[in-house]
Formats: C-alpha cells, structure tokens, sequence
C-alpha cells in the first residue's frame, strides 16, 4: 500500500521514483503475471482510478485515429471512450470481480468530451468497479473548454472535487472558480501553471486573480518560487502540504497528527488505496511493487487493446529501498511530517541508520530552521513547509546516484 495523507492535493512530484526511470522491457507481460497472482498484496484494498485522454485540439481529437466519432460529437459511440471501457474490461476480467475504488480522477481531456460521452463513461466505470458510497470523483477542467454545460453535467456525474488549471492572467480561471461554487461543488482546487521566470508579472497577476477567487486550495508548480508563495501567505494563506496552500482559517489548513498516508500518483487520498490502475494513454499505475505506464502514443494504446491485451509500454519494479524512500518523500509531500516510528515498524529498519548517508544534509536543514528532527517524528517547520521540494530531494537517492556518475565520467 502506499503510505497516507489527508486532503487532496495535485502533486505527481511526489511519484518515487519516477516514470523517467521506468524501462520498456517491463511492459504488459510483466504486470499480466502480477495481476494473475491475486493474492498480490493490495490488490484486494480499494484501489483509485486514473483515467486519462488526450486533449482536443482545433476541433480534431488527439487520440489521433481519424475515425474518431467523438471529433463530430457523436460521443457516446467515441471510439476513445469505447476502447476504455476495453482496459476496464481486462482488470474486471483478471480480478474475476469488481474491485472496490475510493477514487478516480478524470483528465482535462476526459472533462472535455461530451455530455453523453461523460454519461457514458460513468456507466461503464460502474460495469466493471464498485464505486463506495463516500468516494471523491475528482474532474481536471481546462478554463478553455469549460461550459455552463459541461460544469453541470459534471456535478450531476457526481464529480466532487473541481481541479481547475489556472493559467495566463488567471481571469478564465477565476471564472470557472466562481462557476463551479454556484453550483455547489464541495471542493474546488487551482493548479497553477509554471510561469517563464520573465514573465513575473504575469505570475503574479495569477495568484492575485486567484486570491480573489478563493478556491478551497491553491497548488503551485513549486512552492520554492517565494513570490507566489509570499503573496498567499500575505493573502491569509498556509502551507498545507507541498506546494499547496489553503486559506489559513480554513478547515483544510488545520494541523493534522500523524497518520498512515495514501499517494496516488495524481493526488492525495485520507483514504488508504491499495493499487492505481491507469487508463488511458500515458496514464501512470502501480499493483503493489510494480510501476507501469500505458503507451504514450494514442495509436499504441488503442493498437493494444485492439489485440485485447493491456496497453502497457514501460514499467519498474520497485525494490524495497525505493518502497521505503517513496514513502517517505509521499509523507512528507502531503502531512509535512514522517512519523518515523511508523515507517520504522513498517518497514523493519532504523530510520537513523538507514539514512545514513543523508543524514549530513538533513542536519544542515535542521541547522537552517527548515525541520525538527526528533525521536519518533520527522517535522517540518512553518519555514521549512515552503522547502518541502528540497528535503524530498534529499531522499532521491536515484537522483543523487544519477547526479554523481555524471560527475564521475569514468563511471558513464
């Protein structure tokens, strides 16, 4: 399982490690085996859905198949959508039942299909899954293909989490914001684009639009950018987790105790989530050790499924030390702590003397006011919240390794 967070947060920074390190030797037979063996562990948990399409462009789907029917609207025989419900086929059919999901995410180029593109795929997510009673349907929405239409009928889908891309001035954005309240979305997120650095003023005309919008979450593309981060703090915000701020006052800014923490790769759960299956192309999934992403290119993916198998193109298989440094980094990316009795209990190890060799830089944080290190608890201070990018990195031991062969030319 993965380790466990409260709240929901847009952070795939925190994916350890990451789909760069995965290798195309491990593809579908890989994780077909894993699957089979159903006694894997967590994969009877609940698990979470990532669901992803590409976006449209100019009218044109991007899937890149000139058939196509949702390119003239003819949704709810879009082969796109179809040959989704193919992928949910294939695990409801090695699982042998419905597995249980807590939560599933739809991509912005999942949003922007339809009415009756969406009403489908709703219905075919509840053929092949059970859906629990309390789960969060999270929906990514682009400003630019965002309608009073498509709003409503994600609200009437039971969508419960609005994740609105912000970019530009912030203006479209702030739109949708005020929108989506209207129509009584419970929870309403802003994911900030990355800025050039020359264009500041921009940036910060953004983050204003969006103060002023008042979202239940703000998420930057790097919370070590200290003028975003300083207008939200001046605006009444607090760090809550990386790169995430909420209204200080809020109840999503109050201090949370340790807990075990669940990451997805494309958000946080308060809800322990066993396996991520991903559909779509380039969709990125884990069925416990194993990492694995769907082909990146949209013809690959349906060419797969068209076989029946699935549309699998690379993977990893994590070893225990990456198992142990990506809970880590997930603990502190969404509870801004590690509870170091925990992870010590769960992993059979001494915290100390398993991290070593990254001990030296941990000291030097602490010395600098960014963590407290004590017995039982890994913390980050209020000042050390905005450095939460820094300390993970302290954890990436592949990045490091990686870093000092370039160093070492001898050893490339």
């Amino acid at each position: 399982m993965y380790p466990s967070i409260g709240g929901r947060v847009h952070a795939p920074s925190c994916l350890y490690p990451a789909a760069e390190w995965f290798v195309e030797a491990f593809g579908t037979n890989a994780v077909g085996a894993w699957i089979a063996r159903h006694a894997a562990p967590g994969w009877w948990q609940p698990v979470a859905l990532d669901i992803d399409l590409p976006a449209r462009c100019a009218g044109a789907c991007a899937c890149e198949r000139t058939d196509c029917a949702d390119c003239v609207d003819r949704a709810d025989t879009s082969p796109c959508l179809s040959q989704l419900e193919t992928e949910m086929a294939l695990y409801h059919a090695a699982r042998g039942e419905p597995a249980d999901v807590l939560e599933v995410q739809w991509s912005a180029g999942v949003t922007s299909r339809s009415p009756a593109a969406l009403a489908a795929l709703r219905d075919a997510i509840d053929r092949h899954f059970r859906l629990t009673a309390n789960a969060n349907r999270v929906a990514v929405i682009d400003p630019c293909d965002a309608t009073e239409v498509s709003l409503a009928t994600l609200r009437a889908l039971g969508a419960t989490t609005l994740r609105i891309l912000s970019y530009g001035d912030g203006h479209a954005a702030a739109a949708v914001i005020t929108a989506t309240r209207r129509l009584g979305f419970p929870w309403i997120e802003a994911c900030v684009s990355a800025t050039p650095a020359r264009r500041v003023r921009e940036a910060a005309r953004l983050i204003d639009c969006l103060i002023a919008a008042a979202p239940d979450r703000i998420v930057l593309p790097a919370a070590h950018r200290g003028d975003a981060a300083r207008r939200l703090i001046d605006a009444g915000y607090a760090c809550v987790a990386r790169n995430v701020f909420a209204p200080a006052s809020g109840q999503s800014a109050d201090t949370r105790g340790p807990r075990p923490a669940n990451r997805p790769p494309f958000a946080c759960s308060a809800r322990p989530v066993g396996s991520v299956i991903a559909l779509g192309p380039r969709s990125v999934g884990r069925l416990g050790p194993l990492s694995y992403q769907n082909h990146r290119v949209p013809r690959d993916y349906f060419a797969a499924l068209e076989r029946e198998t699935l549309p699998i193109e690379r993977g990893l298989l994590l070893t225990h030390d990456d198992i142990v440094r990506g809970a880590v980094i997930a603990s502190l990316s969404a509870d801004l702590f590690v509870d170091i009795a925990t992870l010590e209990a769960a992993f059979c190890i001494d915290f100390r003397r398993y991290f070593s060799a990254e001990w030296k830089a941990l000291r030097k944080l602490e010395r600098a006011g960014a963590l407290s290190i004590g017995a039982t608890h890994l913390v980050l201070t209020p000042q050390g919240r905005l450095a939460c990018d820094d300390v993970c990195r302290v954890f990436d031991r592949r990045t490091r390794m990686l870093t000092e062969a370039c160093t070492r030319s001898h050893l490339l």
